[in-house]
């Protein structure tokens, strides 16, 4: 039994020998130089041009190949390509047979010159991509009993260099570019491929590392393409990446002769950002229209690379969501059931574009509550210009989409349940705006806020030299008291208020548009309160009996219902037929507000009825002041009231100590006191003292 084991291994042994001794001599019979004319009769099959300038040899392991020395490829459509060796791996049973059958190809080092300025450039790009696929056709060459065949099971390209130029100028360098196809066929039968390249992107200050691998499919006329379990991965060097890496899946249908692809589980994602997308792309060859569903789920745009995450570095966003039906073809772009999360506002709605030399947009957007302290640093300037900065704060977001028209047509309506800026609070927000070339026009802008509410309406037209502005505003039961405090950081009225406000302004700047400012309204104030200082009691202080007045006076002076009615010419402010009073004083007044210096000079006039300051106030010690019009002055910086309205009743009592030195004198030089209460019977004349006394009292 052992010495049949023997023999048998001996005998295979042997067999192995022969073969290979016959190999070795077909080798060295068989000059692969002969095969030059076939090789570059198959290549000219394919419309391509090969010249093979270097020698063909043989190669025995890991497999038997011919080598190709230095070779170039050009021809129509394709870049110039040069490599500068190339291995055929060929069939051992074919080879025994005396022919030659191409298994695998490998090219060593190719260098790919790619001109983008060509018109035939994505001809060019397109043929690099297809070239692995279309090298697994079969084709077979005779050369007398000998034949050549072409059955690729692999590609593979190896070190390669692709450079894009324009005008003959390298643009880009694209090197390390490896490319490896196995079971290489054209009849819808998936088969694995995978590439990898290596890039400088200076603009970015990275270097670029990608690799793809997937399953690549196609049909023979290479109408039909599909990528299936494809994963992408392009790894950065420090940079504005900062050696983050971007990772992609993704499926892919492609049909060229539809000119159509189908884009399913896109999923891209660098660091905690993840993009997913599934599109439908037609017309690729022309002007893409593209049909998808976006979502990238909340993530912190403080975890992306610098070159984002420096731009937020101070806004503290903490996380960002977004999700929506996209639309794009040509220079129309939509956005349907668009979702924008943003730490906890959230904003929904529709928007439609079209992005040309004049725009048009139209979007339907409604956000619940949005707090702009939390991105917007606290405003440091004046209490003007912090307004000033306020209100830009509050609409800038809103109207964003209107100054995007350049000069188009477009409108925008939004709705908020809450706006915050600078500690600014209004409520149920409605806009509705529209544009028309250069003429803007504000159709309903409506908020709650300080306890009431907003209505404003305005018109800019932008078509002359100077812009024009009209616009007239609504407030209902405002709380003077809050708005005060909040826009001008004064805090020494309370009240309700209402307001009709209207006029015109132009002007290129803030100072024109103040410059030019013409209007009117009328205002209304309920329960007005001044709590700096009890008018009353300083007026009682001078005027009044002390032993007849209350103990303990209220803090500050509570007015009764205010109105009247105004006019604005640039920056001043004047009031007419103001009126209102407190208790028994009764006032009446006009007079001008400067806007931006805060100066006023106010003329009160004072109607005391009674003998008593109010109900509960102190009796007055001279009737003669009783029914009278008194004018009381008002006139300084409104930071100085306080100043003001003593100043104002200093005056005043200056000149009720008058009167009664008046009055004794009269006494005294015509004789007897008359009693201030007598009045004259009916049709009974006034004395001379009494028409000397009136006259000296009117001065």
């Amino acid at each position: 039994m052992k010495s049949l084991l023997k023999w048998i291994a001996i005998s295979a042994a042997g067999l192995v020998l022969l073969i290979a001794i016959g190999i070795a001599l077909l080798l060295f019979v068989v000059d692969p130089n002969n095969y030059k004319p076939e090789i570059e009769s198959l290549a000219a099959e394919q419309n391509i041009d090969l010249k093979i300038n270097g020698d063909l040899g043989w190669k025995f392991f890991p497999s038997i190949a011919i080598t190709v020395g230095e070779t170039e490829v050009s021809g129509e459509g394709l870049p110039d390509i040069s490599v500068q060796q190339t291995e055929l791996a060929l069939g051992l049973r074919e080879l025994i047979n005396g022919n030659i059958a191409v298994q695998t190809i490998s090219l060593q080092r190719p260098h790919i010159r790619l001109e983008l300025t060509d018109s035939n450039a994505g001809e060019q790009a397109a043929a690099i991509a297809a070239a692995p696929v279309a090298a697994g056709g079969a084709s077979q060459q005779n050369n007398g009993d000998r034949a050549i065949a072409l059955n690729i099971e692999r590609l593979s390209i190896v070190d390669g260099t692709i450079e894009l130029l324009s005008e003959g100028t390298v643009q880009r360098r694209i090197e390390q570019l490896n490319i490896d196809g196995q079971q290489i066929n054209l009849n819808d039968k998936a088969f694995p491929l995978s590439l990898a390249l290596r890039t400088q992107l200076e603009e970015l200050g990275t270097t670029v590392q990608l690799n793809l691998s997937g399953q690549f499919k196609t049909d023979s006329a290479f109408q039909q393409i599909s990528l299936t379990d494809t994963e992408l991965e392009l790894m950065t060097e420090g940079g504005d990446f900062d050696g983050q890496n971007l990772n992609v899946s993704f499926q892919a249908n492609a049909d060229l002769q539809a000119d159509t692809l189908q884009l399913s589980g896109f999923k891209a994602s660098l660091g905690k950002l993840v993009i997913n997308l599934n599109a439908q792309i037609e017309q690729l060859t022309g002007t893409p229209a593209i049909n998808g569903k976006l979502d990238i789920p909340a993530f912190d745009p403080h975890n992306l690379p610098p070159v984002v995450s420096d731009a937020l570095a101070e806004v503290p966003v903490k996380s960002v969501a977004l999700s929506g039906d996209i639309k794009s073809s040509g220079v129309h772009h939509s956005v349907n059931n668009l979702k924008l999360a943003m730490d906890d506002f959230t904003m929904t709605g529709n928007l439609d574009a079209v992005i040309a030399t004049t725009n048009t947009i139209n979007a339907t957007l409604s956000g619940t509550r949005l707090n702009l302290d939390r991105y917007l640093p606290k405003s440091e300037q004046s209490s003007g210009e912090q307004t000033n900065n306020q209100t830009e704060a509050l609409l800038a977001p809103l109207l964003a989409p209107l100054a995007a028209l350049n000069g188009g047509k477009g409108v925008v309506d939004i709705k908020l349940q809450q706006l915050l800026a600078d500690g600014m609070q209004l409520d149920e927000i409605q806009i509705n705006a529209t544009g028309n070339g250069k003429v803007l026009k504000l159709n309903k802008l409506a908020a709650k806020g300080f306890g009431g509410s907003v209505n404003a309406a305005a018109t800019a037209d932008m078509s002359g030299n100077t812009p024009a502005l009209n616009f007239n505003v609504a407030a209902t039961a405002i709380d003077i008291g809050a708005s005060l405090i909040q826009l001008a950081d004064y805090n020494e009225v309370k009240g309700h208020g209402d307001l009709q406000f209207g006029g015109t302004t132009r002007g290129n700047t803030e100072e024109e548009l103040l410059a030019n400012l013409n209007g009117s309204g009328n205002f209304k104030l309920a329960n007005p309160e001044y709590t700096a200082m009890n008018i009353e009691q300083q007026f009682c202080s001078v005027a009044g009996d002390r032993d007849k007045g209350p103990a303990n006076w209220q803090q500050g002076s509570r007015f009764d219902n205010a109105d009247g009615s105004f006019t604005v010419k640039g920056q001043q402010l004047t009031f007419q037929n103001l009126t209102t009073g407190v208790g028994n004083l009764k006032l009446r007044g006009k007079g001008g507000l400067a806007l931006i210096d805060q100066t006023m000079d106010m003329t009160m006039t004072f109607n005391i009825a009674g003998a008593k300051s109010s109900e509960e106030g102190c009796v007055l010690r001279s009737k003669s002041i009783q029914n009278r019009d008194i004018p009381l002055r008002l006139r300084g910086n409104i930071a100085d009231m306080n100043s003001m309205v003593s100043n104002a009743l200093v005056d005043l009592i200056a000149r009720m100590v008058i009167e009664d030195k008046t009055d004794d004198l009269l006494n005294k030089l015509l004789g007897g006191k008359k009693e201030e209460t007598e009045e004259p019977k009916e049709g009974e004349k006034p004395s001379t003292k009494d028409l000397l006394r009136d006259l000296l009292k009117k001065r």
